[in-house]
């Protein structure tokens, strides 16, 4: 029997009370892999937060090693390694760089977090540990090759992975999928199945808990408390917690950039304004590192928000953007947008959760 676990219950708090009754190894971290959150390597990323500091600092050789996996999946750690140097990028000036990492360069850097976190972890000696990670149904391409390589290579002697998602089938994404994390899933993890149960009631400050969550909660009740205001209130919720992440963006979290801070925004009261530039923003640095199934995602949705006929330079960037992201992906069937004739439908705003 395989050491790793994978757990699927309808509902978070059935997952963790299926965790608890496993006999695992001490917990290392439990992480959430809601793309969501961070966009891309939002599992791997917050795992790198919490170890590689001390990691780093225990053994400096790793930093030289594996610089460009670090910084390329956890933007905070980029003071700690040595800066990543495109030759083409010294050559062009501002404005005029086009740059498209190989389809595979996501697997690369999967393979590279994998192997600073064996040498990492190995090093450390602290014993057999476990790492829990949430939401793996939400998980972006990224986080989907480093768990399938993670689960793969680290032996659970070293450490325990429990992946944890609903009870929807796990399909691998479209197009030409490099590791696959159903078959990884299959092949290297004891699979543990619960079945639905009653959530906890949640209190009277539930919808703002919820946005507080970053809309992640998969309880039945906060959804509904969240549904139920009305727009102005909704909108300023999201207001309020865009505020916060767009400040601890700015001072030490710039991967909140990729994820929680463009969906918030797009919910507030300045959709159209700041809401449409951070998805813009979010869909270039993506596109720029070879995330494209992510990118072609973010520009999906400003394609769908921004109408071309008031804002035609803006709507064309999403329309650009989001066609050649598709076609690196290994999808080019769906980059001509999907709009007959090839021309554009109404603007629709995005969902609210």
């Amino acid at each position: 029997m395989s050491g790793h676990h994978w757990i699927s219950a309808p509902h978070r708090h059935e997952r963790e009370a299926l965790a608890a009754g496993l006999g695992l190894p001490p917990l290392l971290a439990s992480v959430d892999a809601h793309r969501r959150l961070r966009g891309p390597y939002t599992a791997a990323g917050t795992l790198l937060r919490l170890l590689a500091p001390e990691a780093l600092e225990r053994r400096p050789a790793l930093a030289a090693r594996h610089y460009i996996e670090l910084q390329e999946s956890t933007p905070e750690l980029a003071p700690l390694v040595p800066p990543i140097t495109h030759h083409i990028e010294e050559q062009s000036t501002a404005g005029e760089v086009s740059r498209y990492p190989a389809r595979l360069h996501s697997l690369r850097v999967a393979h590279g977090i994998v192997d600073f976190l064996l040498a990492a972890l190995a090093d450390a000696a602290r014993g057999p540990r476990t790492l829990v990670v949430e939401n793996v149904q939400h998980a972006d391409v990224t986080d989907q090759e480093f768990l399938a390589a993670a689960l793969r290579r680290i032996p659970p002697e070293l450490l325990t992975l429990v992946l944890c998602s609903g009870t929807a089938r796990l399909l691998d994404p479209p197009g030409f999928p490099s590791l696959s994390l159903p078959d990884a899933l299959a092949a290297y993890t004891t699979r543990t199945r619960g079945a639905d149960s009653v959530a906890p009631t949640p209190g009277p400050e539930a919808a703002r808990a919820y946005v507080d969550g970053d809309c992640v909660a998969d309880d039945p009740a906060l959804t509904e408390a969240y549904e139920r205001l009305g727009a102005a209130e909704r909108a300023a919720l999201h207001d309020r917690r865009a505020a916060e992440l767009a400040e601890r963006a700015e001072e030490r979290e710039p991967s909140l950039r990729l994820g929680a801070l463009p969906y918030h925004l797009m919910r507030g009261s300045d959709a159209a304004g700041a809401g449409v530039e951070a998805l813009r923003a979010a869909l270039l640095r993506c596109k720029y590192l070879g995330f494209y199934h992510i990118a072609a995602e973010l520009g999906d949705e400003g394609r769908r928000f921004v109408d071309p006929a008031e804002r035609p330079e803006l709507w064309w960037v999403f329309i650009r953007e989001s066609g050649v992201c598709l076609a690196a992906a290994g999808r080019p069937d769906e980059s001509g947008g999907g709009q007959e004739g090839g021309r554009p439908g109404p603007p629709q705003p995005p969902p609210p959760s």
